[in-house]
Order: C-alpha cells, then structure tokens, then sequence
C-alpha cells in the first residue's frame, strides 16, 4: 500500500476547516443581528429641540409608532390642504426595516431642506439585502414650529 493515498483520510482536514468556517460564520451572523436588535441600529443624531431636523425626526418617531395623530399634527398647512395625510406623507417609514438618517440641511427664513438617505433592509446577517435612498425632505416655519411640507421617500 502507498502512504498517503487512502481515500479515508485524505479529505478530512479540509472538511473540519469547511465546517469550522461555516460555524464562524453562521455564530457571526448570530451576534451581529442580536447586536441591531437590541442596539436598535445605528442612532440619529440628537437635534435641538425647535429646529427643522428635530421636527421630521418627531414625524417619524410618531409614524413608525402609528401616532397618525400626532404625526398629522407636524404636517404643513399646505399639505393638509392638498388633502395629504400624515399615512400618505410618510411613505415608507411605516416599514420596521426602514431607516432614516439626516446628512445634512440648509435653511433660508422659514423653508428648510434636509437631506435624508433611507435604508430598507430585508433578512439578518449573511442573507441581508437592502436598498438605499435618497430624498430632499422640505420644512417650513409655521406659526407653531416646523412642519413636514412634503412627502418621505420622494
């Protein structure tokens, strides 16, 4: 018999490094999604209460929350006038995978832009997929603070 040459033993030390890897990543997976849980994802910048940015984030808080009275309550008058709800403005944000992230704004007198990227993700892990967006979100300064004066996501 030739040494080395049994196929019994020849494959193995491949396979336990396979199944090694496999288990790394599977226990990686694991701890990354637990992480997003329970860490809720990557957090928003904290913005002074009172300025456009704080107001689209209360927006969003109350839609992703379902407080459809609340979030109508930061709807521009001119929105409320074209008939368009708080549902209907917030598009997307209604998607528990959905995420939102101001990256920047400009303001002149009582309009403001802010420059929002949106995240949708779908799965955990390994087998996650997802999109990105982005959308200028319009404000405007009305007699009781800023207010969403167009729709999320487009």
């Amino acid at each position: 018999m030739i040494e080395g040459n049994d196929p019994g033993k020849s494959g193995s030390g491949w396979l336990k490094s396979l199944v090694l890897v496999v288990a790394f990543m599977v226990a990686l997976a694991a701890i990354s999604t637990a992480a997003v849980m329970v860490g809720g994802g990557p957090k928003q910048a904290a913005y002074p209460a009172g300025s456009p940015e704080a107001a689209l984030q209360a927006f969003v808080k109350a839609a992703n929350a379902g407080e459809w009275t609340t979030a109508d309550g930061l709807l521009s008058a001119n929105l409320k006038a074209q008939g368009i709800t708080a549902q209907d403005a917030a598009g997307y944000m209604g998607l528990s995978s959905m995420t939102m992230s101001i990256q920047s704004s400009s303001t002149t007198g009582s309009r403001a832009t802010l420059n929002v990227d949106y995240r949708v993700s779908a799965g955990a892990g390994l087998v996650s997929a997802g999109y990105d967006m982005y959308s200028p979100v319009q404000m405007v300064l009305e007699s009781d603070g800023w207010k969403l004066d167009s729709r999320l996501g487009g």
